[in-house]
């Protein structure tokens, strides 16, 4: 796939522990649900609490620093899933109101 095509999704981001808790296994089959459903618009990206991310994290990840919270989850760089994890309708929700918003408004 292209960066071009790479660029035009919306990122999806997930914080999690290796091995994965049950917590982070909850948090990645939420996000990996919204990729199927949205397989052309959006792209999840999967670090591993202590290593170095194999993607450049979007902003609104980095500005975090140290106050990430493992397991956590983030749509355009903003955490959306830690202790208290959505409905997958209201994951959705949040989705559909990033996607409303355009490329221009969506952290590479």
């Amino acid at each position: 796939m292209s960066e071009t095509m790479e660029a035009n999704r919306l990122r999806l981001e997930a914080l999690v522990a290796y091995p994965p808790t049950a917590r982070c296994r909850e948090i990645l089959t939420l996000l990996k649900a919204i990729v199927v459903e949205y397989p052309d618009r959006v792209r999840l990206d999967v670090y591993y609490a202590g290593e170095s991310p194999d993607a450049m994290p979007t902003k609104g990840y980095q500005g975090l620093d140290k106050r990430k919270a493992v397991p956590s989850g983030y749509v355009n760089g903003r955490m959306i899933l830690s202790a208290e994890l959505p409905t997958l309708e209201a994951l959705r929700a949040e989705i559909d109101s990033e996607l409303a918003k355009g490329p221009a408004e969506w952290q590479g």
